[in-house]
């Protein structure tokens, strides 16, 4: 494989990285609340979970700060 196909395949890649990543931003991923609360049967601490998880900019929502952002304006 020559550079020049090497390098054009390399921005196609780039190029799909960031369309997946736009699509993750605006909802299409694989976050799953219950996975987050993971002990459901705790009903004492379910809650703070739930906020803790939406809150939490690393969380795997891929929001990243959107949520904590929206909660600290209200």
């Amino acid at each position: 494989m020559d550079i020049e196909k090497f390098e054009s395949m390399l921005k196609q890649i780039k190029v799909l990285s960031d369309k997946l990543e736009v699509k993750k931003l605006r909802g299409n991923n694989d976050y799953n609340l219950f996975l987050a609360l993971f002990d459901a049967s705790d009903e004492v601490r379910l809650h703070s979970r739930f906020i803790c998880s939406l809150l939490d900019p690393n969380s795997s929502h891929y929001q990243k700060e959107l949520f904590l952002e929206l909660f600290i304006k209200a």
